[in-house]
């Protein structure tokens, strides 16, 4: 990590693949100076996430040279409130929210981070239910440990603006739709593809909200119905004596489905050399575009005998090499 940044509240680096560059620490926090205890976003995703401060004589929690503990505290809920402003803002396409602390715990600070320092902050987020999040953090100067905490964060329903230049106005209610892949082989990393469904009475509970073991489902589908477009059906695995066993799926669950909801699922596959096959989902309400479920699927690659196939089957290298470009499709 480069720790001979500038004081200004910068570019952070653009998370891999992100396409963020020239986005402001400010866009993602509703802080605003002197009360910013983040210089930079360093590196995000959605269950890890780090940012960096360097501690200056005219921060507002410097104390005899040192940062105070409650500076210490207000950094790493402000590396929370980061990620939850990059989420936000980038893929939920609404304005930056309200944050809370709602608890912090087993709070273990080995020494007072020191004026010129710069601290390294990474949080791991442990769980996560509705806008309550649990997350365990790491503040490092250099290779040194010198605070780790867990901290339990709510955010509220207001929003800040994401913008410093647009004053008080956010963006919530923006949508987000999936768009069709580039035109022209190997010009995209990415097919999409989506589709409406009904919810069907056999899905939902008494409270007329979906039950939750009804999601994979919904993911089964959409796979199936982004194969036929693509062509890469369940069919093709079996005529190649190949299976595609699911060996992950993350399912999160941001809003209920009801009964009377018309959704909308966004499929998208992601393109990876290795032997496995990356599904990201979104469900939406077709009614407002709001974020109801998002998701993520791997499949591995085994023979009939269910052992582990380590290269790209045949098959596949071909229908990748379709949509790819040639020389960066491998086994």
């Amino acid at each position: 990590m480069n720790t001979n940044k500038k004081s200004e509240h910068a570019s952070f680096p653009s998370p891999k693949g992100g396409g963020r560059e020239g986005a402001s620490i400010l866009e993602l926090l509703p802080q605003r100076p002197p009360f910013v205890m983040v210089d930079h976003l360093e590196d995000y995703s959605e269950t890890q996430t780090t940012c960096s401060l360097t501690v200056r004589p005219d921060n507002v929690f410097c104390e005899n040279g040192e940062l105070a503990a409650a500076g210490l505290i207000e950094h790493i809920a402000q590396t929370c409130a980061a990620r939850l402003g990059y989420y936000n803002k980038y893929i939920l396409k609404t304005g930056v929210r309200l944050g809370f602390i709602g608890e912090v715990k087993d709070l273990d600070i080995v020494r007072l981070p020191r004026e010129g320092e710069t601290l390294c902050t990474t949080i791991v987020v442990m769980q996560e239910i509705f806008d309550v999040t649990l997350v365990s953090a790491e503040v490092r100067v250099g290779e040194e440990v010198i605070a780790t905490t867990r901290l339990k964060i709510a955010q509220g329903e207001g929003a800040a603006s994401p913008d410093p230049s647009k004053g008080g106005e956010n963006r919530h209610g923006e949508s987000e739709r999936v768009t069709p892949p580039l035109e022209g082989k190997g010009e995209a990393k990415e097919l999409r593809f989506s589709r409406e469904f009904e919810v069907r009475f056999s899905e939902v509970d008494i409270m007329g909200v979906v039950w939750h073991g009804a999601y994979p489902l919904y993911l089964e589908d959409a796979r199936e119905a982004w194969g036929h477009h693509y062509g890469l059906c369940y069919d093709d695995y079996l005529k190649n004596n190949v299976f595609a066993p699911i060996v992950n799926m993350d399912i999160r669950y941001h809003r209920p489905i009801f009964y009377t909801t018309r959704p909308r699922i966004d499929i998208v596959y992601r393109y990876t050399p290795a032997a496995k096959i990356v599904f990201d989902y979104e469900i939406r309400d077709t009614k407002d575009d709001a974020l109801l479920t998002s998701a993520r699927t791997i499949q591995a690659f085994t023979d009939q005998q269910y052992q582990l196939i380590l290269e790209n089957p045949e098959f596949y290298l071909k229908w990748k090499r379709l949509h790819f470009k040639e020389d960066e499709v491998t086994r």
